[in-house]
Formats: C-alpha cells, structure tokens, sequence
C-alpha cells in the first residue's frame, strides 16, 4: 500500500512472470512469445485483478479512437486465455461476464523492489541506526522516547514471562479460522460489534429477499433478532457507547441522496428520528450525540459533518473544506481520545483518512495512499487505523500506525502494512478487540446455492430457505434419497472437497479426493450410501466412487479419454456415464464395483438415467429427451437402434433429468418460479410448483428432493456481500494482548487530557 507504478517493476500469478521493463511474459523462467496488444490485455486485466474490467474499457486502452467491433475484444481475450492458461485446468484465468466484461480470477503479486532508507529518510522518521555485537543493523527508539516507556516496559517485562507462551500460542495466525457465516441468504453488509462484545448489528435482505433491514446476531451465534422491519432500506448501524441503542440510515425509493437517521432500543420500542443525513453516521462516547454528514450551508457543492443531539434539536458543523466537490463521510468518534476520524473523499472519489481534533478543530490528514479507502475503522486502543483499499490484490486490510506511544508499544511503524493473515478480498468489517474477532462481508462472485423448503404443489409466498456456503459448482446439490442431507461439491481453503449438510444448511462436513481438479456431478446410490463423482486428475476428467461417510475411494475409469455424467442404475448395480471407445463418443455402462464398460449408445449424448423400471434409458441429444430401451442377453446390455425422442426442449433447457421424469422450468412475469414435472414414459406434463419471492431470470439450475419438499436452487448473482467471522488474528500478538488488557490509560495516552465531548 502507498506505492505508484513506478515502485512495481513487475507482477507474478501462477507460474507467470510479468516484466514491465523489457515487456516480457515469462512461464517458469522461460520467455512466452505474446503480440504487443496482448500483452497490454494481460496488463489490464492483472491490474485490476478481481473486478470486472468492461469491454468499452478494453477497447478504448487497447484501439484508442480506431473503430473496431467488440468480437476483436472476445477474440483478443480467447488467445490470451491460449497462452496463459494451463491444460486441463479446471477455470480460465479469466471469468467472462457476458455483456458486460472479463474478470482475471488468479492470484497476483506485485513484484517491488524496496530502496534502502537514505540518511536524510531515517533522521525525517527518528530513527538511529547502530551495530549490535555481530556488526549487523538494527534501529533503536531515540533516548528522548526511553522515558516514556520505562513504566511500559517494566510492566512487560513483569508478565512476559507467566503469560508469554500462551499469548503467543492463543493468538498467533495458526488459529485462523472462519467461525461462522451467517444463515441468512443474500447480500449481508455493514457489520458493527456492540462495544461490549455481545451483538453484531449488519444489514441484510433477508430469507425473502424483499428489503434491506437491520439484524442483531450474538457473537456465539445463538440468537439472531431482526430489529427493523421497515418497507424502505435500512443501512449503516451504529452501537450507542452503553450498548443498548442502534442508529441507523434509512433510504427511500423516492429519495437517493439523503437518509433519515433513526434510533431504536435493541430491547424494543418505537424508533425515533434524528434528522437527515447524505449517507454518513457515528454515535459520540457521550452517548448524547450523533455525528452524521450533510451540505455545507455555505459551499453547496461541499459535504460536511455536522454533530447532533439525539433529540435533533441542536446541530453544530464540524468540518469545513475549501476545495469544491469533497466529501467528509465515514466518521469514527475516538472513545479515548476527542477525536474523529473520518474520510475525506475527493471528486474522483479517491479518499484519505482525516482526523479532527475536537477541541482545537483542526484537520489532520493521516493517510496518504494512491489507492482507494473505501472502508476504515480505529485500531487497538485507537492507536492506529485499520482500513480497505484496492490494490492489485483487489480491495484488502491494511493497517497504519499513528505517532504515538500505542504504536510504539505495538511496534508499528507510520507506513500502511498488509494484514496477511486476513488472504481474503474484504469490502466492510469490524473488529472485536479483546477475542480478537475479524466480521468481514466478502464478496463474493458467480453463483449462490440455496435450499428451499417446499410445504405444497402451489406454493406462491415465498419459502423458508438457506444459505450453502463454500459451493464451487454451477450445479445444484443433490438429495439423499432419504432427504436428509444434500452433497455438492465445494472448497475448504484452497481444497477441492464433497459437502454434506443438513437440509437446513448447518451440521456441515467435508472430505477430501485424490484429486485437486474441479469436481462436479454428484450422484447418490439408490441405498444413499455411496455418491459417484467426476473430477480432474492431471487434466484427465474421470468417474470415482466414495462411501457417503468419506472412507472407500475408488477410481471407476482411466483412459485417454473424458468421462462424464455418472450415474446409478436403479437397482445400484451399475454405473452408466459418456465416454469414448477408439474415439468414438457414447453412452457406457460397468459395474459399480469397477471392471471392463460396455457401449450402450453410440454417438452424442449426455446425463443418462436408467428408467425407475430398469427397461430404458433416458438421455438428452442436441436439446432433447431421447429413450433407449435396454435388452438384456446374458447379463450384457446391447445397442438397439432406435432412438425416441420424447420433448424437445427450447435451448436444451433440461433441468433436471430423473428416472421418472424431468424437471423444467417455465419463465413467469412476476418473481415466482414454476416448476413444471414432465413424466417420461408419456411425455405429458404431471404436475407443477409456484413458488415465489426469486426471480425467474437469476435461476440457472435445480434439483428436487424425490419427497417434493426441498427444492435447491442455483442462482446466478453476479455478485454478493457474504458476512464472515474470523477469530485468532493480530499483526502482534504478543504485544497487542498486554497493551489492550494489562496497561492502563494514563500509560497509553502520556499527554492527552481524557474527557467526554463538551468538558
């Protein structure tokens, strides 16, 4: 953070180099022969690694003011793809969105190069280099700032000793992990912890999707309470000193500029306006007053914050600026200290951290990045600032260190640091000190999967439904045949695993394959002990066999061919799926148990089913149905030549193909979805399901469970905010722990006089 272009003298992802130098794309060290104009494709798309890059974008970079017809730009990016793209890889580095552009979806590294500190650079920061022993440098805190530190390190050193292991132990990276994820769907965003560590506030659509309102959720998960339940969007809440009270911004259809700002008791009761506000909103340590932003009376192009009381009626201006078109928003009143911290955002929307001092009214700016701050809050016992900016990661944590004694007890220094330990692309957060707890919204691209809970034939309000985290795959999970449980394919970390979870999204488990490839096609055995899957193993598409408890995996296929689509006979004995025989593509069936496939349908096919009877075999061609009745001669199935076709779907939209029918799905005019069941053996339409709260055009697949009362959804989102909890992470561990516990404020803040706003 806080370096230009100049700094970055190159970038790294997978097994790529790239030197901006020489203008060389090397793979392993050895130079790849890349046009001009690609290379200039890669660059942007590796620098805005993450975010969709729009194709008006592309052509304007890469054909300035030349006419040219958007297919140069998919062809220019389908021979990128040819050069940096690795065989059998599961995904292209670069994820299309159509109509819209192309996101590069690997990890990039900036490669810098760091000068050495000048003289003139370490007198500026007050650093003394000296030689220790072995003649090697190191940097000492100047003699002047030993006094301020000798009460300080006599109490470290007193409890390094007794607590120092388990410090360390307890609150090192090791323990990083995701805790929880919140059980409701859709977007959830603004995460805010109660000050006494008891609550989440955070904002969500909730399980109908209808409309923005706020949630509580304790910290050990046991108890979620919806607070607001207003028909316009409630945004932005913000904890009272005593935890007890949250305000927060409410947005109306009829009104995209300003926000009322409400206030409400957690423990129930009517709501109560404040005022208006243009999006910015904070509660003072007095707990009398709310600092909100709204427009300079004086400079009407100019957004400032205002300091208001709780019953609205005094309101005092806080912030002035003299450059037209700023925006002061994002404001943090300091507990400790009579200060907010705010942000202070230009016309071409790039902000810095600002901070105001209270008494004097005097503006400080802290940052001074060349990247853009969309999120801030105070760091550990307001020693610094913890805050998301884009960089060619995409939108990181970073953390800066104030001048200060907390920061040099921390050991921080005054320059923006990555938090490493948090790998994750953030967009809002809020830290719980004392745990320490990370709550983050994620976004997350693609796909979300969802259970949906049916309770009849015509259901038209909108259903009970969850979450499935971690699903990788654009298709739906698959029910047991008890309907238990759902498996669908997904990740743990950077691991390709199976899922199993309980129709109500939770009691989740994972086990992991042989392979590290994409694995899709999940299929439950008849007797719901076994699943059949394909996965990538060394670019080679294979079918496997693995007992419903993760133990007993077994390799069905190896060839030099893909095999796909597996699935289970109905009596379970056997395992029919698409591969090929002397390069001639068809339908193959074995054993369960493995041994030599039999042909059953020669020619293009794909997601055979065996009949419920066991007598035919149902199979989609070119965007329609077809059955092949099976024969049996010595226990051998045998080719018969006939092929029927039974509905010809509009695009091949099959949805789901069953062993007694298939179920469609039919576009509506209001957000409801109709699932129609067309029964095979008659090719007439058997029955049909409402239901609604979705939109029709978001949904991409769909499986129901064989008891018709869970339906799970695939949906094509784009985008969303999924909200995280993240426990067992510190820049120092050691350290933090002492000083946020142990030292006592007239230790930490030396020569600030404490006091509530007004005194």
């Amino acid at each position: 953070m806080g370096k230009s272009e100049s700094d970055i003298k190159g970038y790294e992802f997978g097994r790529f180099r790239i030197d901006l130098q020489s203008r060389v794309l090397t793979r392993d060290g050895q130079q790849v022969l890349i046009r001009p104009r690609l290379f200039d494709l890669l660059l942007i798309l590796v620098r805005e690694q993450g975010n969709v890059v729009k194709k008006e974008e592309i052509m304007g970079q890469l054909w300035g003011e030349v006419a040219i017809e958007e297919s140069n730009v998919a062809q220019s990016v389908y021979s990128l793809r040819q050069i940096i793209d690795e065989p059998g890889q599961p995904e292209s580095h670069i994820l299309t969105f159509p109509k819209v552009g192309y996101v590069f979806t690997a990890a990039v590294m900036p490669i810098i190069t760091e000068p050495p500190l000048t003289l003139e650079e370490i007198d500026r920061k007050g650093i003394e280099p000296v030689k220790n022993s072995g003649g090697e440098s190191r940097f000492r805190i100047p003699v002047r700032r030993l006094t301020r530190l000798t009460i300080a390190g006599t109490l470290l050193i007193g409890i390094a000793l007794f607590l120092g292991a388990y410090l360390i132990y307890g609150s090192s990276i090791r323990s990083l992990t995701i805790i929880s994820r919140s059980a409701i769907p859709s977007r959830q965003l603004d995460p805010e912890f109660s000050p006494d560590g008891r609550y989440l506030a955070f904002c969500s659509l909730g399980e109908t999707e209808s409309n923005e309102d706020i949630y509580l959720q304790t910290t050990d998960q046991s108890q979620r309470i919806r607070l607001t339940s207003h028909p316009d969007a409630d945004r932005n809440p913000v904890w009272s000193p005593d935890s007890k009270r949250v305000a927060f911004l409410r947005w109306s259809s009829d009104d995209r500029h300003t926000a009322k700002v409400f206030t409400i008791d957690i423990g129930g009761g009517a709501e109560e306006e404040i005022g208006r506000s243009q999006g910015a909103l904070g509660w003072m340590p007095d707990g009398q007053h709310l600092v909100f932003n709204g427009i300079d009376t004086n400079r009407p192009e100019t957004t400032v914050l205002f300091l208001v009381s709780l019953d609205g009626k005094e309101r005092r201006q806080l912030t002035t600026s003299l450059t037209p078109g700023t925006i002061d928003t994002m404001p943090r009143p300091a507990r400790s200290l009579q200060a907010i911290a705010f942000l202070r955002m230009t016309s071409s929307s790039r902000g810095d951290i600002n901070l105001l001092d209270i008494p004097s009214g005097s503006v400080t700016q802290v940052t001074q990045e060349d990247a853009l701050i969309s999120y801030f809050q105070w760091g550990y016992r307001e020693g610094g600032f913890y805050f998301v900016a884009k960089s060619v990661d995409g939108s990181r944590l970073w953390y800066l260190g104030l001048p200060g004694l907390v920061s040099e007890l921390y050991g921080y220094d005054r320059r923006s640091r990555l938090v490493e330990q948090i790998p994750y692309e953030l967009n809002q957060f809020s830290i719980l000190a004392k745990t320490p707890v990370l709550a983050f919204a994620k976004q997350v691209y693609g796909n979300q999967v969802r259970l949906v809970e049916m309770t009849g034939q015509n259901l038209t309000s909108g259903p009970r439904s969850c979450l499935l985290p971690e699903a990788s795959s654009s298709e739906p999970p698959q029910f047991s045949p008890t309907t238990a449980l759902v498996a669908y394919p997904g990740t743990e970390g950077d691991e390709k695993v199976i899922w199993l979870a309980g129709t109500d999204c939770r009691r989740r488990v994972n086990f992991r394959t042989s392979g590290s490839g994409e694995l899709s096609h999940l299929r439950w055995s008849p007797d719901g002990t076994c699943l059949l899957f394909e996965q990538q193993v060394d670019g080679q598409t294979e079918i496997w066999r693995i007992q419903s408890d993760g133990t007993r995996l077994v390799r069905l296929t190896k060839n030099a061919f893909d095999d796909l689509d597996p699935s289970w006979s109905a009596d379970g004995r056997s395992v029919y799926y698409v591969g090929k025989e002397d390069g001639r593509e068809g339908i193959r069936r074995l054993q369960a148990d493995g041994g030599e496939p039999v042909t059953i349908v020669y020619g293009r096919g794909s997601e055979p089913v065996e009949s419920a009877d066991g007598r035919s075999l149902y199979f989609v061609r070119d965007g329609a149905l077809f059955v092949n009745p099976l024969t049996t001669t010595n226990g051998e199935a045998r080719q018969l030549s006939s092929m029927i076709a039974l509905k010809e779907q509009q695009d091949g939209r099959h949805w789901q193909l069953g062993s007694n029918g298939v179920s469609l799905i039919d576009d509506t005019e209001d957000a409801s979805i109709v699932i129609k069941h067309l029964d095979l053996p008659s090719g007439k339409i058997a029955g049909k399901m409402q239901i609604g709260g979705f939109n029709p055009s978001t949904v991409s697949r769909i499986s129901i469970s064989s008891n018709k009362q869970f339906t799970s959804l695939v949906l094509s989102v784009g985008s969303i905010c999924e909200l995280n909890l993240v426990k067992g992470w510190r820049l120092n561990p050691f350290t933090e722990t002492i000083v946020d516990n142990l030292l006592p404020d007239w230790v930490i803040y030396p020569n600030r006089r404490l006091s509530r706003f007004g005194e």
